[in-house]
């Protein structure tokens, strides 16, 4: 599936969501790379108390786990 049909689906998903998954899915959109804690991680869900579930590694980057409750302006976009 292409990026834009992929971005284009996301967008019709997203005005089906509550106004605050709206607006962090707009500022906060799974295809850009983040970091938190100087680690890679990705978007992996938006929750309607203004929180994400992001997916990351342990130190070694072997063990993927997943951390709720994460403020998503403690994200960093990687460049």
């Amino acid at each position: 599936m292409s990026e834009d049909i992929e971005k284009g689906l996301f967008y019709d998903w997203l005005a089906t969501r509550p106004e605050v998954i709206q607006e962090m899915g707009n500022k906060y959109p799974p295809w850009v790379e983040y970091k938190m804690n100087g680690k890679p991680c990705e978007l992996y869900s938006y929750s309607e108390d203004g929180t994400v579930t992001v997916l990351t590694t342990d130190i070694f980057g072997l063990v993927p786990y997943k951390v709720f409750g994460v403020n998503p302006e403690e994200l960093i976009v990687e460049k």
